[in-house]
């Protein structure tokens, strides 16, 4: 498992497992990028279902979880500017996930979700798959990648 990666041409930028103390950050940034994102297209009360206590437990089991990463994209050693998920499929026995990507407002057009998806293929083939999928990916994301 790699514990931390520079990321060349991006003085200060670097890409690193999530821990435990990111928990927070990782929750808030999810939420906020569900929340804006999908209001008007979910109705509210199922918005209303993602809640900051149950993601932060569900970051918690993810990153104590052998078959599943969280890497971080951020600057230094402050502020985050955006993770991916990804590991074994959940329907599968030997195929990688990709299961998303999320990169704050502020950051999109700017090659750090592109920095991300790239880490996470290499680190898929690190983990033993040599075959992975796209499953779920951020939409707004997607759109930046392919412009």
């Amino acid at each position: 498992m790699q514990q931390e990666k520079f990321v060349d041409k991006m003085i200060n930028t670097k890409i690193r497992d999530a821990l435990t103390e990111d928990v927070d950050e990782l929750s808030k940034l999810y939420l906020k990028s569900v929340h804006t994102h999908f209001k008007g297209t979910l109705p509210d009360e199922e918005l209303a279902m993602w809640k900051h206590e149950s993601e932060k437990q569900r970051f918690m089991n993810q990153i104590t979880d052998k078959k599943m990463r969280i890497r971080i994209i951020q600057e230094g050693n402050s502020e985050l500017i955006g993770f991916t998920r990804f590991g074994l499929d959940p329907d599968s026995s030997n195929i990688g996930n990709l299961e998303s990507i999320f990169v704050k407002d502020i950051f999109h057009n700017k090659k750090y979700g592109t920095l991300l998806f790239k880490d996470a293929q290499a680190e898929l083939l690190t983990m033993g798959f040599y075959g992975h999928q796209l499953k779920a990916l951020h939409m707004v994301f997607i759109e930046s990648l392919v412009a």
